[in-house]
């Protein structure tokens, strides 16, 4: 008997698909670089830690605060590779409730500019007022955008609390926009790595 690479469950030696999960069973089966999971074929990312694959994974650096206490399960997206606009929406969405780590700049504009458009196009096609597609819509995605802002946050060295000072009217909308536009604090910090690799 073995186990299912996917589900665990336990197969006959000789079977091809498994019964439960119907995930194929082949002796060399892609794992990912950082975490091992199994991965299927032409996956760019893994969708266990969403790490980009074939590159290698960043290894964590002497701090006080070890790799595994931060429960660190952001993508790690090296220098030489930049995040595009459906790259970075799929990562914020992966890690929909994900207040732990850090988000590079791209990550937090592209999911921004696509929050953006999707609000738009609600508005045309249902108005502003008792638009119940753009209520659930909204409600959808607070829970991710409230998540990629305290990544990126984390990422220039400040708490996810910070997030509050939204609160101040006019002041503390324009100092958050500065804060979510500041490049990334260079190597580890207490956050975690910088995604960006440096």
């Amino acid at each position: 008997m073995k186990e299912c690479i996917k589900c665990k469950q336990e197969l006959a030696d000789d079977a091809t698909f498994c019964n439960a999960c119907g995930a194929k069973q082949t002796q060399e089966q892609k794992t990912c670089s950082n975490c091992g999971a199994p991965i299927d074929e032409g996956t760019t990312f893994c969708s266990k830690c969403g790490t980009k694959q074939g590159e290698n994974p960043i290894t964590p650096a002497t701090s006080e605060r070890s790799y595994d206490e931060l429960n660190y399960e952001r993508p790690n997206f090296l220098s030489s590779s930049k995040m595009t606009f459906f790259e970075a929406v799929k990562t914020c969405f992966l890690n929909y409730a994900n207040f732990k780590g850090r988000a590079r700049r791209s990550e937090f504009w592209y999911f921004m500019l696509f929050d953006l458009i999707v609000v738009v196009i609600l508005m045309i096609i249902g108005g502003y007022r008792n638009n119940t597609l753009l209520n659930l819509y909204s409600l959808a995605t607070l829970c991710p955008g409230l998540a990629v802002s305290w990544r990126r946050l984390h990422d220039i060295g400040k708490s996810g609390k910070s997030y509050l000072i939204n609160l101040i009217p006019i002041i503390g909308g324009i100092i958050f926009i500065v804060w979510t536009a500041t490049d990334s604090q260079p190597g580890t910090n207490m956050y975690g790595h910088n995604p960006k690799g440096e």
